[in-house]
């Protein structure tokens, strides 16, 4: 979990073995893994793969910290500044040293601290398995101690699990991508899809492709595959651009998710660039996130959700922040102005137009309408009873 920097010698030397209570962390040295904490040890700790394991140390201020890495020992070993936890043949490994490298010393409130993410599944160096094993402990300099001047902390034990699937996409210009997520049925509008597909311009269409359509236009939102289009218009994603994170189990009770994010994609034959995404939960619930780095588009766009197929009566232009555009009858932005907020009708789409008549306008309202979803958020959220959770066929935009 955390690559070996040194193989030193250890600071404590140890003076007797024998079956005794292991190391308690305490208020004036203590290690934690993610918060988690417990006296003594054992300290057990799931970390997930692809995910931070965020260390935290608690000690005097301006102290040195270490951490060894190894095997537990089966009982315990007494050693001057405490009782060492891991097992010394073969002897622990130490991937950080305070002592030696003042980047791991404690700041003036007594705390340091470091990150590690774990790789993704898969073989060594690059990877880890999952069920694999490794205890860490700590050992901090201590003041309180002044017979040593330092002091061990509790060890954990972690185990390796599954965290969320990271995958990258390079889907150039004019391009499908099918994700499939057969654990994990995402309902959307009253059906739950397990497939969906990754457009080049900017939306995902859920169950079906949606024929890779550059030219966004009301007519086809309503009519196409069910849809989530962040940012629709004629795109172009270089190597690596698009990234899907899929996590069936998050933990904590949280329901598991995928999130599609476009980092950088261009405008088609320009360098104008768009950065957004969007999230979709096995609740139902999704965002449509507008990165605070986003642009406009020279192009004609469009942002929203939407069931598709002819599933309801065809939807009208909305607003959904800002004042009414020139020229139309749209009103003033949902988000705008009080409830704040918007109760969708039976299978009704959410959407918005951006463009400028005179402007590469494949569609038009017959008005301009500048884009203005920098660093905004829509939230969908689903609204009444469905045959699963989040299953129905109605929204409330807030």
């Amino acid at each position: 979990m955390i690559a070996k920097v040194t193989r030193s010698a250890f600071v404590v030397f140890v003076a007797t073995v024998c079956v005794i209570g292991q190391q308690p962390n305490s208020a004036v040295h203590s290690m934690t893994l993610n918060g988690l904490d417990g006296t003594p040890f054992p300290i057990l700790q799931n970390v997930r793969t692809s995910l931070p394991v965020n260390f935290l140390f608690l000690t005097a201020p301006g102290q040195p910290y270490s951490v060894y890495q190894g095997t537990l020992h089966p009982g315990a070993a007494n050693a001057a500044g405490g009782i060492v936890d891991l097992n010394l043949t073969p002897f622990p490994a130490k991937p950080i040293d305070g002592w030696a490298n003042p980047a791991y010393r404690s700041d003036f409130s007594g705390n340091g601290y470091f990150t590690v993410t774990v790789p993704p599944v898969g073989s060594p160096p690059n990877g880890v398995p999952l069920g694999f094993q490794i205890a860490v402990q700590g050992v901090v300099g201590d003041p309180f101690n002044p017979a040593f001047g330092y002091s061990l902390t509790a060890a954990t034990r972690c185990t390796v699990t599954q965290g969320p699937i990271i995958t990258l996409y390079t889907l150039g210009d004019e391009f499908e991508q099918s994700v499939s997520f057969p654990t994990m049925p995402m309902p959307f509008y009253g059906f739950n899809y397990t497939t969906l597909w990754l457009g080049s311009n900017g939306y995902i269409t859920m169950g079906n492709a949606g024929g890779s359509d550059y030219t966004p236009t009301p007519a086809e939102f309503d009519v196409g595959p069910a849809r989530i289009a962040p940012f629709w218009c004629d795109l172009s994603c270089g190597t690596n651009q698009v990234k899907t994170t899929f996590d069936v189990n998050p933990g904590n009770g949280n329901p598991g998710y995928v999130r599609v994010e476009y980092n950088g994609v261009s405008d088609y034959t320009t360098t104008n660039s768009h950065t957004f995404s969007m999230l979709i939960q096995n609740d139902g619930y999704v965002e449509v996130i507008q990165s605070n780095l986003n642009n406009a588009s020279i192009y004609d766009q469009m942002t929203g959700i939407g069931p598709g197929a002819n599933l309801g009566a065809p939807q009208t232009q909305k607003n959904f922040v800002g004042a009414q555009p020139i020229g139309s009858t749209v009103g003033p932005g949902i988000l705008s102005t009080p409830p704040y907020s918007r109760v969708g009708n039976v299978n009704e789409s959410f959407y918005e137009w951006f463009g400028i008549v005179t402007q590469n306008a494949y569609y038009t309202n017959g008005y301009d309408n500048q884009y203005d979803l920098v660093a905004t958020t829509l939230h969908f959220l689903p609204n009444g009873t469905g045959g699963l959770p989040g299953s129905t066929n109605r929204y409330i935009l807030y």
